[in-house]
């Protein structure tokens, strides 16, 4: 018989749930629960949780994000930035050693698929049954939202609990009733030393930055002014949130990269049937693309695919001062300064 864990959700979770899903609507997203685990016969810190007599209670407090450099995130696939998850687990430990990860949620929103894919199967059975970092309890809370959720309520429903015990066949799983999870009001942990929604204390503590716009539009006039290539116009949105890279072709197709503020970047043809996009989980890959449609049609294209994350820090940490005068007047028309 598999021991399902009794679970009980802090009710601001839900709030940072719903934020994140309606937000990302175009690509997965997600995050590592994490709070307490109590056996039976323990006394636990709240008096509103009562314990399981037989089976473990997990309490979830929180959920650290996908994190500021995912290593993929597209509408069928999440992987999440590990080394922030990593770090910023490391700090809640400190400031609570009892704080445990205990699975995580994620969004089908942009396929709308009401299951776990087969990819999700295989991360959740070798994190489970990993000889070499031996998972310490006998399952992990998986939840799962594949519908728009319209408001924080409606989120809650949405959300769906599964629990996938440890040494269970691949794919193995029983879904919890909505009646089975306990909401209640509990703490934010460490919310005065770390916040889970503002990346930059870890941009501060580790020395890396996150590449903004400027640094992506340095490094497309950096390869269109190196070839002399001038067939393509660049666009911001007027909130200056979106930046797009747009070739339209003598074909009638238009051909464009879109980079968004929060890393996320699309690739975007459109014609008289109407438009396509498609999110990529990295700009390089949106650029060499674009690169090759524009090849394909008309024979001749800036090298958009050596746009990448590496010359975009390049221009503006190696070479700040230079590049910053040169650029100056460009960034002024393009923004009308």
């Amino acid at each position: 018989m598999v021991n399902i864990a009794k679970i009980y959700i802090n009710e601001s979770v839900i709030e940072r749930v719903f934020k994140d899903a309606s937000k990302h609507t175009d690509v997965e997203i997600g995050g590592r629960w994490i709070g307490h685990v109590y056996n039976p016969g323990e006394t636990p810190n709240d008096s509103d949780i009562t314990l399981h007599d037989e089976h473990m209670t997990y309490v979830i407090f929180d959920y650290v994000p996908t994190g500021p450099n995912p290593e993929k995130s597209t509408a069928v696939e999440l992987q999440p930035d590990r080394e922030y998850q990593l770090w910023a687990l490391r700090q809640l430990q400190s400031i609570d050693d009892r704080i445990e990860v205990l699975g995580s949620w994620h969004s089908h929103i942009p396929n709308g698929l009401d299951r776990y894919s087969r990819v999700d199967h295989y991360s959740y059975h070798s994190k489970l049954n990993n000889e070499n970092n031996p998972y310490p309890f006998d399952g992990m809370l998986c939840s799962l939202i594949h519908q728009y959720p319209e408001n924080i309520e409606q989120a809650k429903k949405l959300l769906e609990h599964a629990w996938f015990p440890k040494g269970g066949e691949l794919g193995q799983h029983s879904w919890y009733d909505s009646s089975e999870i306990h909401w209640i009001n509990l703490p934010k942990i460490g919310e005065e030393f770390i916040e889970l929604e503002d990346f930059s204390p870890y941009f501060e503590a580790t020395g890396f930055r996150k590449i903004t716009l400027d640094d992506w539009l340095a490094a497309i006039s950096y390869v269109a002014d190196s070839t002399g290539y001038e067939d393509h116009e660049i666009k911001r949105s007027p909130k200056g949130d979106k930046l797009l890279l747009l070739e339209r072709l003598p074909n009638g197709i238009d051909f464009a990269v879109e980079i968004r503020e929060n890393g996320e970047c699309f690739f975007i043809e459109k014609d008289d049937s109407g438009k396509q996009t498609e999110a990529v989980n990295q700009v390089q890959i949106g650029m060499a693309l674009l690169e090759q449609k524009v090849v394909e049609i008309t024979g001749l294209s800036a090298k958009w695919s050596h746009v990448n994350s590496t010359l975009a820090k390049s221009l503006t940490e190696d070479l700040k001062s230079e590049t910053v005068e040169k650029k100056k007047g460009f960034l002024a028309r393009l923004f009308g300064k």
